[in-house]
C-alpha cells in the first residue's frame, strides 16, 4: 500500500491534478469544477481524463471530496496532511520554469 507521500507525488506528477490541488489550496472550502481548465480546451480526451482519471484518483487518495452531481470538490480527509507541501509549491510557483508548475 502506498503512503500518503507516495500518493501526493503521484498526484503532483500530472499538471491537471496539480492545478486541481492548487485551486483547492487557494479555496479549500469548495471549488466548482463546471468551468474546464485550459488543458481541456484541447478536446474531449482531456475532459474524459479529468472526470474518469484525475478526480477519482484524488478522491481515492482522500485529497478531495468529489461531488460529481454538483460538479464540485472540497478538501478531503487527507488534505490537511498535504497542505504544507502545496503551500510551498504555490508560494514558489513563479520561481519554477513555466512548464514545471
Amino acid at each position: 500500500m502506498a503512503s500518503i507521500h507516495d500518493n501526493l507525488f503521484t498526484a503532483l506528477a500530472d499538471p491537471e491534478r496539480r492545478q486541481i490541488l492548487f485551486d483547492l489550496a487557494d479555496e479549500p472550502d469548495s471549488v466548482n469544477i463546471d468551468s474546464p481548465p485550459d488543458t481541456i480546451a484541447n478536446g474531449g480526451n482531456e475532459r474524459f481524463k479529468r472526470y474518469h482519471v484525475h478526480l477519482p484518483m484524488l478522491d481515492d487518495y482522500g485529497f478531495i471530496n468529489w461531488y460529481p452531481n454538483a460538479n464540485a470538490i472540497e478538501s478531503g480527509p487527507q488534505f490537511d496532511e498535504i497542505m504544507p507541501v502545496l503551500e510551498v509549491l504555490v508560494d514558489h510557483r513563479k520561481t519554477f520554469p513555466a512548464t514545471s508548475l
